[in-house]
């Protein structure tokens, strides 16, 4: 499937995709389950979490691995792991970002790619945001609001002469967005479609971000978008990024780049709704594999199928040997074909 994936979806400039996800399940002995927060879920609740890698390209997208994510009360209990049936190379205490770096190993390579993107779960731990700088990935992962940064393009506080010089304030991005101006916001029309905002408004600006043990981290690049309804120029969701990009990257590839892991959010629903992955409980560790592999083979059908629809031509059905109809055949349109019911025979036609 990945061939096919890296043939039909990937591009140069791709993006790979980070999603985790959460699925209601029930039943103290169901592979992985805790009570927990469940990410899409938007509750805390018994259920099974997992985190997705996904590509997202102007020719489509696609989900290409998953991986469960087992509690540490799991992977502490052997019995428990063999009653139901986890293999042992999957054993191991791991975390959901562990697991999505694991999945960029093995299929990073394998799939083109430009950036890398998730949401606010992916892109909380500073260490995570640091290692794939490290590997040469360019970045931009949502963040909590609550994110704490020094805002590196505004004036530092003036030195008064005695003791270390003033830093600028730590602030949260919400709180940041709020206090900015109208003039520091740049729209843009992103041609979304029927169904989505039409219009964003972008603002971006070089930080220092705050890590976990309240350290100074890594300069980086806060980006913040937020949509506009185009009738009632409302705002309507923000989201806020930090990404590892040069500050001077054009704003019209940052909304790209965060409208694709939108995308994914489609292509996961999809797999739930049409696919049959929301319709089944799988207590078993090896039963829960097969049942996400087989979603994401019925997936990719579905996303095949959708191309071939949308790039089809009325004769594509006939053999590559048929002679092609021209004119108003070629467009669809019905023509009576004297050569098949014999010329001047309307008996042939009323009998057809």
């Amino acid at each position: 499937m990945i061939g096919q994936v890296k043939t039909h979806v990937g591009h140069a400039d791709g993006v790979l995709v980070c999603d985790p996800s959460g699925f209601p399940t029930s039943g103290r002995e169901s592979v992985g389950v805790p009570r927990q927060w469940g990410g899409r879920l938007g509750t805390v609740d018994h259920c099974q979490g997992a985190m997705s890698l996904g590509s997202v390209s102007r020719k489509g997208q696609s989900l290409v691995d998953t991986r469960l994510s087992l509690p540490k009360a799991w992977t502490k209990d052997q019995a428990r792991l063999d009653k139901a049936g986890v293999p042992k190379a999957s054993r191991a205490s791991r975390t959901r970002h562990q697991l999505a770096l694991e999945m960029l190993a093995q299929n990073g390579t394998a799939l083109a790619h430009r950036w890398m993107a998730g949401d606010d779960e992916m892109g909380r731990p500073a260490w995570c945001r640091r290692r794939l700088a490290a590997l040469g990935e360019r970045s931009m992962l949502a963040v909590p609001s609550h994110t704490m940064m020094r805002d590196l393009e505004t004036p530092a506080p003036a030195y008064g002469g005695q003791g270390r010089p003033p830093q600028r304030p730590w602030q949260g991005v919400a709180t940041w967005t709020t206090a900015l101006g109208d003039a520091a916001w740049r729209r843009l029309d992103v041609r979304d479609g029927s169904t989505g905002p039409l219009v964003v408004e972008v603002v971006t600006r070089r930080v220092v971000s705050r890590t976990q043990r309240r350290q100074h981290g890594d300069e980086e690049l806060v980006v913040v978008i937020r949509s506009r309804d185009r009738t009632q120029e409302q705002v309507v969701p923000v989201d806020d990024s930090l990404s590892n990009a040069a500050p001077e990257t054009p704003l019209g590839e940052l909304a790209r780049v965060a409208k694709a892991a939108h995308r994914l959010d489609e292509c996961m629903q999809r797999r739930k709704s049409e696919a049959g992955l929301a319709d089944e409980e799988v207590r078993h560790g090896t039963g829960w594999q097969q049942q996400h592999t087989l979603s994401f083979l019925a997936t990719w059908f579905l996303v095949r199928e959708t191309q071939r629809g949308k790039n089809m031509a009325p004769c594509d059905h006939l053999p590559a040997d048929a002679p092609r109809p021209r004119g108003d055949r070629a467009r669809g349109v019905a023509v009576r074909d004297d050569a098949a019911y014999g010329a001047g025979a309307p008996e042939a036609l009323a009998t057809s």
